[in-house]
């Protein structure tokens, strides 16, 4: 016949092994990893470099940039071939191709960056600048429409307007003549 007990004992056991079992399968992926970490030719780290993995089968990208020590890590890659590409100002351009991520596994891929030999050159002409640096005098010359439109203090009111009236007997040396215009100033 059936035994209850017996039952409850084969059941409790059977239980406890299930349960502490289970999370080691659910901690399995079906992943890898590639890392490394990214130097010039003379071994110095190189920080903020721009590293891209290419997946060839999906043609998926993943950008990263390398941190503060010149390493990159990019974490669960989906099983297969890549390419990983590393890109920064003033050095050439490295690529290894082909690298293989299997499951579980972690992928050190190291760079070593040639300084590039393109130089840049910068030329700059020098403009005519509108002010004298040496000793901040500003010249010019104005035509008497832009003397007219320029504005002026009126004294009665205390303030400036825009196209006020000029006395032009006062923007000239000489009043009987006016021929040579100035300004006067007092």
């Amino acid at each position: 016949m059936f035994d209850p007990t017996a039952y409850r004992r084969l059941l409790f056991p059977a239980l406890v092994f299930a349960l502490l079992f289970a999370p080691s399968t659910f901690a399995q992926t079906v992943t890898g990893t590639i890392q490394g970490t990214v130097s010039d030719s003379r071994g110095a780290i190189v920080p903020g470099a721009n590293v891209v993995i290419r997946n060839l089968d999906t043609g998926q990208e993943r950008n990263l940039k390398t941190g503060g020590e010149g390493t990159y890590v990019a974490p669960f890659l989906p099983l297969g071939k890549y390419t990983v590409t590393v890109t920064t100002a003033g050095f050439n351009k490295v690529a290894q191709e082909n690298i293989e991520v299997t499951l579980n596994q972690t992928r050190v891929i190291n760079f070593t960056l040639q300084p590039s030999s393109l130089t840049e050159a910068v030329v700059v002409t020098p403009d005519a600048a509108p002010i004298n640096t040496t000793n901040a005098e500003i010249k010019g010359t104005l035509n008497a429409q832009e003397i007219i439109d320029k504005p002026t203090f009126d004294k009665d009111r205390m303030s400036v307007r825009p196209g006020a009236p000029v006395n032009w007997s006062s923007l000239y040396m000489d009043s009987e003549s006016a021929t040579t215009p100035c300004l006067v100033t007092s």
